[in-house]
């Protein structure tokens, strides 16, 4: 700019303006355009002060106006070097760095930030990393603009871990069911693994004792003590106590497997056998049996515990207080009732034909299920899994009392399936009856007994009379609770009978076949022509199937 020129100090660190008003352009001389003229010199990265450009403008400007031709000069800008401020957290944990951008000035150096950080006596978790990356960072900042870090870290002390239970033996619900390999091409399809067992006053658990934990320190080195772990007495599992020689181990009362139940190791107290047959006769054991082989024909296993058969089942008796799995399948002889199972949890099996089966839970069959008779309480899956719905329903007589799925329910023959709800149905009317009339008959008689019980009461009954009283007033407020629970007890009753008509479904994934016989009270119906995957529902007294919507 004409006239304009920039003068620096080296003493001060200054840079001024000189204005020369007899040989400045005057409509030049305005603080913007000045202003652009000193960001493109050489000192436009210092440290500008706009109220001294402004300044100087003016008075060059009254010069001018006055003929006057001395020179202006004024400092406006400073040349300011780069700041480094360190901020240490109040639980001497972090120590944080912040450098502000150079005004035209020295930039900060490594070194500096590791001198302050010395001089303030911080000597533990200094990143030398973080701070050169701070420093590089900070060398490409514009003016007016910082940028920050963490540059040296504590280290929190480590609480000990509590004494705790460490099992020493296989958790028996961790075993995959899978054959085992007899040679690098070949696998054995009835070896699925060994079964995890132990006996009585084996070793289970190891109690390890607590550990002292880690120390830590905070950015000026002074150690910071742990909290130690604590001693927690072990809960001990059903059929486990205290090793009485040893008392940080755990054993097993009683032979059986191992399992963890809520984070707990408990005992299972499980028979195992390689198979049942005329060898090993019939089974009846208070607990739980597995059978690593078949069950053979006419053979019968009665278990109060679960029964899991990794095998096939031949025209068997199979009954368990638990649940019944079979790995294979089972299979009856045509027009013989000769097989069984009866379990009151619920039924998994591979296949089924010509079984008898009773279940108060769910059925579960991998891949077919036909020309059997059901009862089944929960819901019945034919297919490998809920989400997968492939297997097929053929020819069975079904009291069912739940959801009921397959892929292809009834044959292309059109042989007879019946599926019949009216049990079910039957059975919560006849609970409902049963609770209602017996709500109102304990109602009317409440009501009897408080009036007697109030006119009684005005009499002012004193001594052992009013002794028996009181106990009379005190049975009535029994019975009057008993009367509050049957009435809730009614009305969850009549929900419960509202839920069964309303969410019940019978799925066919695939196909739903003609013969097909559903029925449900007095509603009848029967499929006359097969149609594609359907869906059958129950909408107030009428049967409904619809296209099924997946």
């Amino acid at each position: 700019m004409k006239g304009v020129s920039f003068d620096y100090n080296d003493i001060d660190k200054r840079v001024s303006v000189v204005i020369n008003p007899v040989i400045c352009d005057p409509n030049k001389l305005e603080p913007k355009q000045l202003k652009h003229f000193f960001s493109r010199s050489e000192y436009g990265d210092h440290l500008l002060d706009e109220d001294a450009l402004v300044s100087a403008v003016k008075a060059a400007s009254n010069r001018i106006k006055e003929a006057n031709s001395e020179e202006v000069s004024s400092a406006i800008a400073l040349q300011v070097d780069a700041k480094l401020t360190i901020n240490v957290d109040e639980d001497s944990m972090a120590v944080n760095a912040t450098i502000d951008s150079a005004h035209g000035g020295n930039p900060v150096k490594v070194e500096e930030v590791n001198a302050r950080l010395s001089l303030l006596g911080i000597s533990r978790g200094i990143s030398a990393k973080r701070i050169k990356a701070l420093v590089k960072a900070s060398r490409k900042l514009l003016p007016g603009n910082n940028v920050r870090d963490t540059v040296a870290k504590g280290l929190p002390p480590r609480r000990g871990k509590n004494s705790r239970v460490k099992s020493v033996v296989n958790d028996a619900s961790s075993r995959e069911f899978t054959p085992q390999n007899v040679t690098r091409h070949r696998v054995d399809m009835r070896n699925l693994g060994q079964i995890v067992a132990v006996k009585a006053n084996d070793v289970i658990a190891k109690i390890l004792p607590p550990k002292p934990g880690r120390k830590g320190y905070d950015v000026y080195g002074r150690t910071i003590e742990p909290q130690e772990g604590e001693h927690v007495t072990p809960i001990l599992g059903e059929n486990t106590a205290i090793n009485p020689k040893n008392d940080m181990e755990i054993i097993a009362l009683t032979s059986g497997q191992p399992k963890t139940v809520d984070g707990i190791l408990v005992i299972d107290d499980v028979y195992t056998v390689t198979g049942v047959n005329v060898k090993t006769g019939n089974i009846d054991y208070n607990g739980a049996v597995v059978v690593n082989g078949d069950v053979t024909e006419s053979m019968r296993i009665i278990a109060t515990g679960d029964v899991t058969i990794n095998g096939f089942v031949e025209s068997a008796y199979i009954k368990s207080d638990g649940s019944i799995v079979i790995k294979e399948g089972i299979a009856g002889k045509q027009d013989c009732d000769d097989c069984l199972l009866d379990a009151a949890g619920s039924i998994t099996v591979g296949h089924a034909q010509h079984v008898n089966i009773v279940t108060q839970r769910d059925l579960i069959v991998t891949k077919q299920l036909s020309h059997s008779t059901i009862s089944c309480s929960g819901d019945l899956i034919v297919g490998k899994s809920r989400e997968m719905v492939d297997g097929s329903l053929i020819a069975c007589k079904i009291v069912a009392g739940g959801l009921i799925c397959a892929g292809n329910i009834g044959a292309v023959s059109g042989s007879k399936l019946s599926i019949n709800y009216t049990d079910a149905i039957a059975s919560h009317v006849e609970k409902f009856k049963a609770i209602s009339d017996l709500r109102t008959t304990l109602a009317t008689n409440t009501a009897s007994h408080e009036d007697k019980l109030s006119r009684i009461n005005q009499y002012g009954i004193d001594g052992h009379m009013k002794t028996k009283i009181d106990e009379l007033n005190h049975a009535l407020d029994e019975q009057k609770a008993l009367l509050s629970w049957l009435e809730t007890a009614e009305n969850d009753s009549t929900e419960k009978l509202k839920n069964l008509t309303e969410d019940v479904q019978i799925q066919a994934h695939k196909k739903l076949y003609s013969g097909v016989e559903i029925i449900m009270g007095e509603s009848h119906l029967e499929i006359d022509k097969t149609v594609d995957s359907s869906v059958v529902f129950f909408d107030e007294d009428k049967i409904m199937v619809v296209p099924f919507n997946r």
